[in-house]
């Protein structure tokens, strides 16, 4: 067994493209919101804060233990986490003005 074949990529595979391909469209080598979505399986739906938040410790947990397989440089690396620290702040935030909302009903 190769390295690459121990390898859980979940959702997606590793494609081979060669290097001047367009996908979908070969003339213009642009997609669609609705073909992304479908190859990256994103479902655009307002999933409510408690459930991003679940998904956002799954995705962290997910995306740690790949980046130790990545040959990812240390600056690439940085990079993503960078990308993902914004995320978190950001559901952070809308987790304190959640609380600072219930606490104003109660009073």
């Amino acid at each position: 067994m190769t390295e690459d074949e121990s390898l859980d990529y979940g959702l997606i595979s590793p494609l081979a493209l060669p290097p001047d391909a367009k996908v979908p469209d070969p003339h213009t080598g642009s997609s669609t919101e609705a073909e992304y979505d479908c190859y990256f399986r994103i479902v655009r739906e307002n999933p409510g804060l408690l459930e991003w938040s679940r998904t956002c410790v799954r995705v962290d947990r997910e995306l740690m233990a790949d980046l130790e397989r990545t040959s990812l440089s240390a600056e690439e690396k940085y990079k993503v986490l960078q990308g993902l620290n914004a995320v978190y702040g950001v559901t952070l935030e809308r987790w304190v003005a959640a609380g600072e909302s219930a606490l104003e009903a109660e009073r």
